[in-house]
């Protein structure tokens, strides 16, 4: 038991530093608390890690240097078949490189995304094409899909933009809940001087100092995804040989509002296949301009199809009988 303190016996001083001691105290504690911490991440092993060079041969037209879009959308099933395995087994993506390969082949293609090698991949042909593939081919029909688009990149006929699809740059919340769920999550970004590319955002690491939702360039959040120009951890001869490999970007608001565009850099693979560890550079700033997410099912929602889907059969077998 601590022993009683003799206010009395305190002198004036002795009160004005402990009054000091206690508003840095306080001072301190409440600056502990203005902060916000963002942290989110998905399994990297479920992901898969498809690179886009692996298309760039005569079979398939030299679309490799332009099929980040269906190599990332490939990556992002693997994943939804991988943390749902009870619902997908195989058939999504398969299990093979080859797999991989044969999947992507078949999203390139003129009535999939349509990805040119001169042009690459028209953004209002992702809703169309995964949901060809995943729900009307496949009948995977518990997928759902979200996003956010700006209106001005639905203006290539012939694909309305789906109800799902929020108009608007992405913004960091729908990352954050989009990731958070679980939720296989690809992006684009437009790079400075024009051009752009297809990531697989895997997590989202940021500490809100003051707690107003905009990210500053000084909080140094960062964005983790895999790369599909660099996709591997491990490479054999050169080519991909194993595990997704998890890079990061430096990510902020543009401006001083949450409803700012997001900006980010980071340091990216500027060669094809094979692989050379010393051709990296950085991006420069880079505009994030698209995001399209796919849910995977609550485990009860499956399993509840697959227990309604048994009482069938049992129904069958009894009438049957």
């Amino acid at each position: 038991m601590l022993a009683p303190v003799n206010l009395a016996a305190f002198t004036s001083k002795d009160r004005a530093k402990s009054c000091v001691v206690l508003l840095l105290a306080l001072g301190q504690l409440f600056a502990a608390q203005a902060q916000t911490v963002h942290s989110v991440w998905e399994d990297l092993s479920f992901f898969g890690w498809l690179d886009q060079y692996s298309l760039n041969t005569a079979t398939y037209n030299y679309v490799g240097p332009e099929a980040c879009v269906p190599t990332s959308s490939v990556n992002a099933m693997t994943y939804l078949q991988n943390s749902a395995s009870n619902y997908f087994g195989t058939a999504l993506t398969g299990i093979t490189y080859a797999d991989w390969m044969a999947v992507d082949a078949t999203l390139v293609s003129s009535s999939y995304m349509d990805t040119s090698p001169s042009e690459g991949t028209y953004y209002n042909h992702i809703p169309y094409a995964l949901n060809k593939y995943i729900i009307e081919e496949k009948g995977f029909s518990l997928v759902h899909f979200s996003g956010m688009f700006p209106t001005s990149y639905w203006d290539v006929a012939p694909y309305d933009k789906p109800s799902y699809i929020y108009d608007g740059h992405p913004r960091a919340n729908f990352f954050l809940d989009s990731l958070a769920a679980g939720y296989a999550t690809i992006f684009s970004i437009e790079y400075g001087g024009g051009g752009g590319h297809e990531l697989l955002a895997v997590g989202f690491d940021w500490t809100d100092a003051n707690s107003d939702g905009i990210i500053q360039s000084s909080e140094n959040a960062k964005l983790y995804f895999v790369d599909p120009l660099d996709s591997s951890a491990t490479y054999s001869g050169g080519y991909p040989s194993g595990n997704a490999k998890l890079t990061y970007g430096h990510i902020w608001n543009a401006a001083e509002s949450t409803n700012s565009n997001l900006r980010i850099d980071y340091n990216q693979y500027g060669g094809s296949l094979p692989y050379e560890s010393s051709n990296y550079a950085s991006t420069g700033t880079a505009t994030i301009d698209t995001v399209f997410a796919m849910s995977v099912p609550e485990p009860s929602t499956f399993s509840l199809v697959g227990a309604s889907g048994f009482a069938v059969i049992l129904m069958r077998r009894r009438r049957r009988a």
